[in-house]
C-alpha cells in the first residue's frame, strides 16, 4: 500500500466517523447503525447516510429522508 492510499483510507475513516457522530449527536441515531454513504469536507453541512434501509440526507444542518428502501 502506498503512502497516498494509506492517507486516503485514514481520511475516509475520519469522515465516516464524523458522519456517524453527526447522525448520533445531532439527530439521535445509534452510531453503530449508521452507514455513511457520502459527505462533503464538512459533513455537518452535507452528508448522506443509511439507517435500517432508510437513506437520510443532511443539507445545511437540515435532515430529510432521501430514499426509503424499507417500504419496497
Amino acid at each position: 500500500m502506498t503512502e497516498k492510499n494509506a492517507a486516503d483510507l485514514r481520511s475516509a475513516a475520519i469522515v465516516s466517523d464524523r458522519v456517524r457522530r453527526i447522525a448520533n449527536r445531532t439527530f439521535g441515531f445509534d452510531p453503530f447503525q449508521v452507514v455513511p454513504l457520502e459527505a462533503d469536507d464538512d459533513p455537518s453541512r452535507y452528508c448522506m447516510f443509511e439507517v435500517c434501509g432508510i437513506e437520510y440526507q443532511v443539507n445545511d444542518g437540515e435532515l430529510s429522508i432521501w430514499r426509503d428502501e424499507s417500504r419496497r
